[in-house]
């Protein structure tokens, strides 16, 4: 997906102004900004529900406010409160398979209805659910249709810390299983260190920074935390051992068959080398301290 230049105006208030950044096939996006930096508005301006004032965005190479029938068929999008009628969640979801034009809308429903783990309250009004289940019910809609791309305004609002925990690892996994891109608005920065591996700092209606995780906390001298995955547990201790020695290396942790190293950015790549050769496999790799990297861009920018 691209994002070039775009303005958007509302009256007076200038919410988007030259506002570019991409989101990588693959990549789980978190588009991350104070309230009112212009994320809601970038994450429907790319749904094709809110026309740009200037600037060129395409997503799967389409023009969503042209076309957007052609964008709407590849994408899953969740609304920050989405608002459910009066019938059954069963109901719901099958109706919606069927306006999203799929060919076995009872088949295409049962199938999110697993995927967001839903099965237990099929027969529920949609309406009356708590605010846990409407966001899962929420996020079934967003995947029918099997969407390449996700877009989701603050998937989590009004939950608690538990039950955002619980979302955002559901959207994690399913991102991961299913091969699905997205594009996650957030204002929590540690949140989005759980889930994302690709991160956008919008402020004031502008980009200010983005890229992988890994990639920005080098461009900051921050550190980057990384989890590597061994054969056993002796195996992880003995890569444990030798990985302390390094120079570079600000943290060292084995949690059974996995180790966690926190590393100065310009020894990481050493360091990487090192337990990959010790037969060690990288499970993930990111930003250690996503706040501190907010805090440095923003104020550059």
């Amino acid at each position: 997906m691209v994002f070039d230049s775009v303005v958007k105006t509302y009256g007076a208030v200038q919410a988007l102004r030259g506002a570019t950044f991409r989101v990588p096939k693959g990549a789980i996006a978190s588009l991350v900004g104070p309230n009112g930096a212009g994320k809601t508005t970038t994450l429907r301006i790319c749904a094709g529900l809110l026309r740009r004032d200037y600037g060129v965005v395409r997503v799967f190479g389409a023009d969503p406010w042209e076309d957007p029938e052609e964008v709407r068929t590849r994408i899953g999008y969740l609304p920050e409160s989405p608002s459910l009628p009066k019938v059954s969640v069963e109901t719901l979801l099958i109706h919606a398979a069927m306006v999203k034009g799929v060919d076995d809308p009872v088949r295409e429903a049962m199938r999110v209805t697993r995927l967001a783990g839903l099965q237990g309250i099929l027969g529920r009004k949609a309406a009356k659910l708590s605010a846990g289940w409407r966001q899962r019910l929420a996020l079934a809609i967003s995947l029918i249709g099997e969407p390449e791309l996700l877009i989701m305004d603050e998937p989590a609002a009004n939950l608690d810390p538990s039950n955002r925990m619980r979302l955002y690892d559901l959207i994690r996994s399913l991102c991961n299983d299913l091969g699905v891109s997205a594009l996650i608005s957030t204002h929590i920065l540690t949140e989005a260190q759980q889930y994302s591996n690709y991160m956008i700092v919008i402020s004031e209606g502008m980009i200010v920074a983005e890229g992988y995780t890994n990639e920005l906390s080098k461009r900051v001298s921050s550190l980057v935390k990384a989890r590597f995955r061994g054969r056993s547990e002796a195996s992880v201790r003995e890569a444990a051992r030798d990985v302390l020695s390094m120079g570079g290396v600000r943290g060292v942790s084995v949690e059974g068959q996995y180790l966690v190293v926190t590393v100065e950015p310009d020894a990481y790549d050493e360091v990487k080398k090192a337990l990959l050769s010790a037969g060690l496999k990288l499970v993930e790799e990111g930003a250690a301290d996503l706040t501190d990297i907010y805090r440095k861009v923003v104020k550059e920018g």
